[in-house]
């Protein structure tokens, strides 16, 4: 915002035709400035020389039967010559020059208006002077309404260019006052008052709507600078990145990719835009995490952290998808604008980490089946060994012959030596697994 001081400055650069510090306070090129007011003012300009054409002939009809007929004939005739001059050389400048938008325009362009707006202003002011000591009252009366509403018709027209409007509505109010001031007596003083307090409203709100003017375009060109800062951000994020922004409008179809995605899918950003979401990414083909999607689409829900597949000659990549409904000041929805994030690297890694750990449960599995084999396998000589030693070694009535007593020993040296084996086997699977195996 302009402090005190700035506004004063404001004020007086307004006035006249060099906007260039008044431009570098706000921010805007006084040439494109200048050019886009003078187009504006070049639009409005024929309706108002109509409008003086017209204006012209009432007066003239108005002091048909009065002293001044003659005076005012003769003026209405050059103000109707100046006006059409206008109307056809404004409107053969347009067709010659219809296809060239003037960009930039220097101070001599504010210089001709004003030259303009000083003739026209002239032409106006002059009716009353001439005719105001020798008219009628009520025809007084008449042309002072005609022209104060000509001063005001074009001080509204040419207010885009504040110098120019501010020397018409000067030079018209002045003569205005001046006229009716030399009418004498009460009447005519208040006339001149009158027309003196109007030309001072006219000039403030010329500064006023000129101002607020360069206020907007300030603003608006703020917000240009901020949305041209915002893309080359988003440009070098989408350079720099592997993730990729899009944007769809309220019917789901998208309306903006970064060309991260075209590579994605391998299909040119032209061929996606304007489908739907799903069918510009998937081709039409469903897919996991997609359908998810769209139903938190179609109920206008956010959507985060929905993990989908993208499918391009056969290499599947993996993206995670976060997005939030677009809604405007009205809380209307709009469309959805989101990011997709590569985490096809996590993915993968996950995927790793389930295949490790399910084979490690399926060794854990194997190995408990192994230990109740091995536990199986161990306990059957064992038991052999312990049932012979035991019969060997017990008191009986009647005592145990040789013959009987080599068979319990040979018995019990065949399972000591298949559990010696046992024993072997399972040594040697364990120094195979820790990789000392000689």
């Amino acid at each position: 915002m302009l402090n005190t001081s700035d506004s004063q400055n404001t004020t007086r650069d307004l006035a006249f035709s060099n906007l260039v510090n008044l431009s570098n306070q706000q921010g805007i090129d006084p040439d494109e400035y200048r050019a886009r007011q003078l187009e504006i003012v070049k639009r409005t300009t024929p309706h108002m020389m109509l409008a003086n054409i017209t204006a012209a002939g009432l007066v003239s009809w108005v002091a048909w039967s009065s002293p001044v007929f003659k005076v005012v004939t003769i003026w209405a005739v050059v103000m109707s010559c100046v006006s059409g001059f206008m109307l056809i050389r404004g409107w053969l400048k347009s067709r010659r020059i219809r296809a060239e938008v003037r960009r930039k325009v220097g101070p001599e362009a504010t210089r001709r208006a004003e030259m303009h707006a000083a003739l026209l202003g002239a032409l106006w002011g002059a009716l009353p002077a001439a005719t105001f000591t020798t008219a009628p009252a009520e025809v007084s009366f008449i042309i002072m309404g005609v022209v104060m509403g000509a001063c005001g018709l074009g001080a509204f027209n040419l207010s885009r260019i504040p110098s120019a409007a501010l020397v018409y509505a000067s030079i018209v109010t002045s003569a205005l006052a001046g006229a009716a001031f030399a009418i004498g007596g009460r009447s005519g003083l208040a006339a001149a008052l009158l027309g003196t307090i109007y030309g001072f409203a006219l000039g403030a709100m010329i500064l006023k709507t000129h101002y607020e003017t360069l206020q907007r375009a300030s603003a608006q060109k703020s917000l240009e600078n901020q949305n041209e800062i915002i893309k080359l951000l988003l440009r070098d994020f989408e350079s720099g990145t592997m993730d990729w922004l899009w944007e769809t409008d309220a019917k789901g179809r998208l309306q903006y990719a970064s060309e991260r995605l075209t590579q994605l899918i391998g299909r040119p950003l032209e061929a996606v835009l304007g489908k739907p979401l799903l069918d510009a990414v998937c081709n039409g083909q469903s897919a996991e995490g997609w359908a998810e999607i769209q139903s938190r689409m179609v109920n206008h829900h956010v959507i985060e952290s929905v993990n989908v597949p993208l499918v391009n000659q056969g290499v599947v990549s993996w993206w995670q998808i976060n997005a939030e409904p677009i809604v405007n000041e009205q809380q209307r929805f709009e469309g959805y604008r989101g990011v997709a994030v590569d985490i096809t690297e996590t993915r993968r890694a996950a995927d790793d980490m389930l295949a490790a750990k399910q084979a490690a449960e399926r060794a854990n599995a194997a190995k408990s089946q192994f230990l109740a084999v091995i536990s199986h396998e161990l306990r059957t000589p064992l038991n052999s060994i312990l049932g012979y030693a035991e019969l060997a070694t017990s008191e009986r009535h009647e005592p145990v012959e040789e013959e009987e007593q080599a068979e319990y020993l040979q018995n019990i040296l065949e399972q000591s030596r298949h559990l010696n084996r046992l024993i072997n086997d399972i040594l040697d699977i364990t120094r195979i697994e820790k990789g000392n195996m000689k």
